[in-house]
């Protein structure tokens, strides 16, 4: 009887354990969100544009955590697979919500892909990424 009661009570503490650590992971990744903006001019999707074409891509950021606000919002930028470089840096934030458009040019050479990486992170050093590819027709 000892051992069935027993063996009940450590599959209960397992099974807890284990709802728990879900849990937490499922509160991190919710924790951050950012999307593309949509509709009136913005760009929201991978497109194909003409040579040296402008558009503006806007991005809103939130927290779900004000305890833990973001505090840096960064884009990059790689051309046909390249290095990513850094085209726009804010750091020093502290905000539940960021908005941001970003006015972009591309270049003229007909075939080269550009790639934006949007990335915010917040104070507990999470990130979050959303990336969108414009290529030059």
């Amino acid at each position: 009887m000892h051992t069935a009661i027993k063996t009940l009570l450590m599959l209960s503490l397992f099974t807890l354990a284990f709802a728990s650590c879900n849990k937490d992971e499922d509160d991190e990744m919710d924790e951050l969100h950012i999307e593309f903006k949509v509709g009136g001019n913005y760009t929201s999707t991978n497109m194909t544009l003409p040579k040296a074409s402008t558009g503006i891509i806007g991005i809103e950021a939130e927290t779900k955590k004000p305890q833990d606000p973001i505090i840096s919002f960064n884009i990059s930028l790689s051309i046909s697979g390249g290095t990513p470089t850094t085209v726009y840096n804010e750091s020093n934030l502290n905000a539940e919500f960021y908005d941001y458009d970003y006015v972009f040019v591309i270049g003229s050479i007909s075939g080269d892909i550009y790639t934006y990486t949007f990335t915010i992170t917040n104070k507990d050093g999470l990130t979050e990424q959303e990336s969108l590819t414009v290529t030059i027709q």
